[in-house]
């Protein structure tokens, strides 16, 4: 399994510069609350499954370990 892994505050940019109407910074905020509640505690559960990719990283870079991740 991947876990792409990206800093909240570049998260927090990337969705509200999407321009929806439901990304306000209050609505955004709950869903990472939520992860971390709800989805967080299954990511400790699997962690020995689960290849992190620094999903911050340039997409060409991203691309490449996620290739890479799945040929393992």
């Amino acid at each position: 399994m991947l876990k792409f892994q990206v800093r909240e505050d570049e998260l927090l940019g990337r969705l509200t510069r999407r321009a929806r109407a439901d990304d306000t910074d209050e609505v955004i905020r709950h869903r990472f609350n939520v992860y971390r509640e709800q989805t967080e505690p299954l990511m400790r559960y699997y962690r020995k499954e689960l290849i992190a990719i620094d999903g911050g990283a340039p997409s060409t870079e991203s691309s490449h370990r996620v290739r890479r991740a799945l040929r393992r």
